[in-house]
């Protein structure tokens, strides 16, 4: 694998309008020898800077000469990245990615479904409405957006996570995916999909009302079945029965 090292790359054209900067990020996120990590912003001064993690300064200069993007310097800020160290296993990953997809599939981030892709997230909204948040991924990208003041005060009725954050998320993205290919996050092994009773969260029986397919860790799946309706199956339940 080829070493990273990691720059700041300057942009100090105050001129350029924000739906350039946002059509220059759309051609940025095409690059494969160069991954970008953040921004910070100068409002007052205009100022964008960009921390890069590149083989090269020579590499990531070509990157922006030839997509035509103006930058004012290219800094290296640090000898090398630290290497990747595992902090959880893929199967528990995995589970919550699923259960972020159920966010956008039943749940607050139901307007990122317009994405027609894959998504995992999560809104979020603050006491009094003075934040908003959504933060999500696919296979490739991950984003999240705030939208707030900075004095901190309410952003009006019913301006939450999935209101006022999740729309903005949503043209981020399709922008940045637009003629890709539609991908599925991976399932690794040591996952299995299970039938299980909606209501219960146990094995279904014919008289189930709704069920669903559900992700587990091999192990972990459910043995027990759903109570038949006027089942006995415990002392307990004999002595509820004509309570």
């Amino acid at each position: 694998m080829e070493k990273m090292l990691k720059f700041m790359v300057v942009h100090a054209d105050s001129s350029i309008p924000w739906e350039k900067v946002e059509a220059n990020w759309a051609k940025l996120a095409n690059v494969e020898n160069a991954t970008w990590i953040r921004t910070c912003y100068n409002k007052e001064k205009g100022m964008r800077f960009c921390v890069w993690l590149a083989p090269s300064e020579k590499i990531l200069a070509t990157i922006f000469d030839e997509l035509n993007i103006s930058y004012e310097s290219i800094i290296e800020v640090e000898e090398t990245v630290p290497d990747r160290k595992k902090v959880i296993e893929q199967t528990t990953a995995f589970l919550i990615t699923n259960l972020l997809e159920g966010v956008v599939q039943y749940g607050t981030g139901f307007r990122v479904k317009a994405l027609n892709r894959p998504v995992a997230g999560k809104t979020g909204t603050t006491n009094n409405l003075f934040d908003a948040w959504f933060m999500g991924y696919t296979t490739r990208y991950i984003t999240g957006v705030w939208v707030g003041f900075d004095d901190e005060a309410p952003l009006g009725k019913g301006e939450t996570g999935s209101r006022a954050a999740s729309p903005i998320w949503l043209g981020f993205m399709q922008r940045v995916l637009e003629g890709k290919p539609v991908e599925v996050f991976p399932v690794p092994e040591g996952i299995v999909f299970t039938k299980i009773d909606a209501e219960t969260g146990l094995l279904p029986i014919p008289e189930s009302k709704k069920t669903v397919f559900v992700c587990f860790k091999e192990g972990t799946v459910p043995t027990d079945s759903t109570k038949r309706p006027g089942e006995i199956t415990e002392a307990d339940d004999f002595f509820k029965k004509d309570l």
